[in-house]
């Protein structure tokens, strides 16, 4: 599956290797057990 990369990332870490690559970020984020940046205020808001 193709995920094309965002233009504008939300998360501060523009460190991280999966900065602005959705689909590797929250991949990542689920095979640790927590969310990015980007999903916690939609979390919240349930």
């Amino acid at each position: 599956m193709a995920c094309p990369n965002v233009k504008e990332c939300a998360c501060p870490n523009v460190d991280c290797a999966n900065h602005a690559k959705c689909c590797d970020c929250v991949a990542n984020h689920r095979k640790n057990g927590n969310l990015p940046v980007c999903l916690r205020p939609k979390a919240d808001k349930k």
